[in-house]
């Protein structure tokens, strides 16, 4: 059993090659599987090779589109080759994402109107931009935001070892306000890590001038103010804005968490996962936030069971 042989030069030469492995084959008893033979021309294809090699080989398959590890190897690959990547990604955000969250995430890093003017539960005014959502006073979607990062930075910790808490009893900030979590063993230093999540809403007016000057700048403005020195914890705050950038202390939480994710699993792919999946969670709490601003809806949920 012979696989995986390879004839590569002008047709001549190739056609030359491949009727002689046959007749050497033949005299050692065997065969060539013709539905396992491929053809690809880069160039011109001529039908009068492509006769040829039919015939010395019945059932020889043809290759338009010839591609090594998903990549086109002849430009005649290049446009189908894209067209399935691009068929790929549409597939994950339908069965991924909701559409809603991915519009008003586009909508908001463009600056397009999202909806049209009306009042928020709060009893504000929402203009067409949905900026009053991501500030508003009732704040269900920053409350929704808020926790499913800190279960990521959790569940993540978890991974990386570190088994981790929310909420930990018995330890609050100078303000009497809880942190967000802590591991239970020590994380540097012989100090547990204690962190503390904020994500800034940098479409503020009060806060557009210094946005301008530098991006990350407004995280790192909120990491100041909360970056409290605790006795015996190693505190990081995890200061965000809302279109993206990320404090430098987050920064290197995270490659920190990631690098030894990979120690573990020998998955080099962690940081970037961990990165991904915050960044993804920031934007889906900014669409839950100007959702949030509507009455709630009820659903036709009887059209499933007729």
């Amino acid at each position: 059993f012979v696989d995986d042989g390879i004839l590569g030069g002008d047709p001549e030469t190739v056609l030359k090659g491949f009727c002689k492995i046959k007749e050497l084959f033949s005299k050692m008893g065997l065969e060539i599987n013709p539905a396992k033979c491929e053809l690809f021309f880069v160039g011109t294809k001529e039908q009068k090779v492509f006769d040829e090699f039919s015939v010395a080989s019945p059932g020889i398959q043809i290759i338009e589109e010839l591609t090594l590890f998903a990549s086109p190897v002849i430009d005649e690959a290049i446009s189908s080759t894209f067209c399935k990547k691009l068929e790929n990604i549409n597939r994950l955000i339908n069965r991924l994402s909701n559409n809603n969250p991915f519009k008003i995430a586009i909508g908001l890093r463009l600056g397009l109107n999202l909806n049209r003017t009306h009042t928020c539960l709060c009893e504000e005014i929402v203009l067409p931009n949905s900026h009053h959502g991501l500030s508003c006073k009732r704040g269900y979607g920053k409350t929704s935001r808020h926790q499913r990062i800190n279960e990521v930075i959790l569940r993540t910790l978890n991974t990386a070892g570190y088994p981790s808490t929310l909420e930990p009893p018995r330890l609050s900030r100078t303000d009497n306000k809880c942190p967000d979590g802590m591991t239970r063993f020590s994380w540097s230093g012989g100090k547990p890590l204690v962190w503390d999540f904020t994500c800034i809403n940098t479409l503020a007016l009060c806060y557009t001038q210094q946005l301008i000057s530098k991006p990350g700048s407004i995280a790192e403005l909120a990491a100041k103010y909360v970056d409290i020195e605790e006795q015996g914890y190693s505190y990081v705050p995890i200061a965000v804005e809302t279109m993206g950038p990320w404090s430098l202390s987050v920064i290197k939480l995270i490659k920190d968490i990631g690098y030894k994710i990979k120690i573990l699993t020998d998955d080099k792919r962690s940081t970037s996962y961990l990165i991904q999946r915050i960044s993804l969670e920031i934007q889906r709490g900014n669409a839950s936030c100007v959702l949030n601003t509507f009455p709630p809806s009820e659903r036709l949920n009887e059209i499933f069971y007729l």
